[in-house]
């Protein structure tokens, strides 16, 4: 008489050899209902051999003669067939199919004389399904391993190894070991989407391998429909709505259940909806805001909570969005809180984190939908910059972006034999300080600044010099001796140079590091036709007077002979003070109506420069 697995399954699960508390590590669920899965016809010989497995009354160890059922934890090595041994999930899976089957699986390759009658029928997937399965014939007790590496191939560090017991259109059961790290033995249920989910496309995995007995016999076995549902799905037709728009729920389940929905406020905790449904919900909201939709789904066997399903009622757009840090300079660990100020009804907010240290330069930390204040808690020394998206179905628009600065620093000053050190400072992540200007004093001694070792002759920093390391530091004063018998100079150093009105600094420095300094006198103006040769300012003392071109104070026949030789271009005037005063109706230009208007002057025939006598 065949076997059904199911009743095993349950038994070992009563007996509590599957603690409860350690489901959650796979997302899986456990078996509680003897009905709730019907076995399909195994062999005689397969099915006893799962029994002793589940019951551990074999030994799969070629190392130990103890035997360990579902839900122990085995010891920290031991080993398969004398040939590979470990601790790891790995080793456990190929301890049960050698036990099985008689063959070692390996890496995919088997191993020497263990490696007799089984084939590699999967290799680098990045998920799976109940036909992917049944086309590439996986039978029952099939060996998976699943692999980090992007191209499939194995990895002994980042992957898991399991058995698969059996499987169906909906439902995959397995065995496994070691899934959290603690060594103990497992058998879990769960559906193709969780499997896809939490054991490959969540850690970021593919199936390196699927290694099978040659010839095994693939049987189809069935869930049984009724029992308590085992899946319980939630869905909108549309998440970003209008005031007044309608929005459509779906509701489903494995088994025939009633359906009861709730839908809250997000932000106030308000209850908007609170009844039982059918397999669809339609409904429009009055109120702008951001609701969460969940619902249960129950019956006489049991019940069981859908996934939360978010949407978001808008109304105006928004214009303008603000962030804000609460502190900008923060301790790894510590807690800051970020606010967004917007305008219009109410908005989607979108935050986007970004940290940037030795390690990441611009590494995502955090996004996602978040109230208009929300906390954040680094974990990293670091820069971190963001900014947030606010915005409706119709458009949005970016925030200013914030920097705050995680993980402090202290600069130390040691005034290294003097007195006078100025007190610590602390430098954060990122940021440039400002060293204090303080300076120590040592008698007999000039300061020459701070260095980074207390022995050194040469300073690394002057008092007020910026500072940008990323580490704790102690700053040395560096000294030099004063100079017992008189100082020896060295030559002048200009450091200023004077100016026609601004005096120069020159100094020298002595040997001991003494330093000198003498004030040059300003140079003074040096005038020519009116203009300082050095600095270009206009001479104050020259006279100028329209239509005296020899800027002698009169304006007459001499200044006519100019005005006519520089108009014929015998003799152009120089001076820009004469130039000036050539232009004597103003005109911008010295030609012959400046001539004509000049000899009437002199004639006597105009008497003043008015605008009126401007035009000859």
């Amino acid at each position: 008489m065949k076997k059904k697995i199911a009743l095993v399954l349950v038994l070992c699960l009563l007996l509590s050899w599957i603690p409860i508390s350690t489901i959650g590590v796979h997302a899986a669920t456990e078996i509680t209902d003897p009905e709730s899965v019907s076995g399909s016809d195994y062999s005689d010989a397969y099915a006893a051999k799962l029994d002793n497995i589940f019951q551990g009354t074999v030994s799969l160890f070629s190392d130990t003669d103890s035997k360990f059922p579902l839900g122990s934890s085995l010891p920290g090595t031991y080993t398969v067939a004398g040939t590979i041994s470990g601790s790891q999930c790995y080793i456990y899976a190929q301890a049960v199919y050698y036990y099985l089957f008689g063959d070692i699986p390996y890496h995919g390759e088997g191993i020497g004389n263990y490696w007799n009658h089984s084939d590699t029928v999967l290799t680098n997937v990045s998920e799976v399904s109940y036909d992917q399965f049944q086309n590439a014939g996986v039978a029952f007790g099939a060996y998976v391993r699943t692999t980090g590496n992007r191209d499939g191939s194995y990895n002994g560090q980042y992957g898991h190894s399991l058995i698969i017991l059996t499987y169906d259109k909906d439902h995959i059961i397995y065995l496994d070991c070691n899934a959290a790290g603690d060594r103990v033995i497992r058998v879990w249920i769960t559906s193709w989407d969780e499997f896809n989910e939490n054991l490959l496309t969540q850690k970021g995995r593919k199936i390196s391998h699927v290694v099978q007995a040659e010839g095994a016999e693939l049987k189809d076995p069935v869930i049984a429909p009724g029992g308590a549902p085992t899946t319980a799905e939630l869905s909108i037709d549309k998440a970003d709505l209008s005031i007044g728009e309608a929005f459509t729920l779906t509701l489903s389940s494995d088994a025939s259940c009633d359906y009861y929905l709730s839908i809250v406020d997000a932000d106030s905790g308000e209850i908007m909806v609170e009844e039982n449904v059918s397999g669809t919900y339609t409904n429009a909201f009055s109120k702008a805001g951001h609701y969460i939709a969940r619902m249960t789904a129950s019956n006489a066997a049991g019940s069981l909570e859908s996934n939360a399903v978010d949407f978001w009622v808008f109304g105006a757009l928004p214009t303008v969005a603000s962030l804000t840090a609460s502190k900008k300079e923060l301790e790894q660990g510590e807690t800051v809180t970020l606010s967004v100020s917007t305008d219009g009804d109410y908005a989607k907010i979108t935050v986007a984190l970004f940290l940037y240290n030795d390690n990441y330069n611009g590494l995502e930390v955090c996004n996602g939908v978040v109230p208009n204040s929300f906390s954040y808690t680094p974990t990293e020394i670091g820069i971190y910059a963001g900014y947030v998206t606010v915005g409706t179905h119709e458009g949005s628009v970016e925030s200013n972006w914030v920097v705050f600065y995680v993980g402090s620093y202290t600069v130390q000053y040691d005034a290294n034999g003097g007195t006078g050190a100025p007190a610590a400072q602390t430098k954060y992540y990122g940021k440039i300080i400002t060293l204090y200007t303080t300076e120590p004093v040592r008698e007999g001694f000039v300061f020459l600044g701070w260095a980074k070792k207390a022995d050194a002759t040469v300073p690394n920093y002057q008092p007020g010099d910026e500072f940008a390391e990323n580490a704790n530091v102690t700053l040395y004063a560096v000294w030099q001796q004063n100079c017992a018998d008189g100082h020896n100079y060295g030559s002048w150093i200009l450091e200023k140079k004077p100016t026609c009105t601004e005096p120069g600094i020159i100094y020298r420095v002595c040997d001991c590091g003494q330093r000198e300094t003498l004030e040059v006198p300003a140079a003074g103006h040096r005038f020519e036709n009116g203009t300082c040769t050095a600095c270009g300012e206009a001479d104050p003392n020259q006279v100028t007077m329209k239509g005296d071109l020899d800027l002698d104070g009169n304006v007459d026949a001499e200044d006519l002979t100019l005005l006519a030789r520089h108009v014929a271009g015998i003799e152009l005037l120089a001076d820009t003070t004469a130039l000036a005063n050539a232009d004597v109706n103003g005109d911008g230009s010295i030609d012959a109506n400046d001539l004509t208007v000049h000899a009437r002057f002199v004639a006597g025939i105009i008497t003043d420069w008015e605008v009126s006598a401007l035009t000859p």
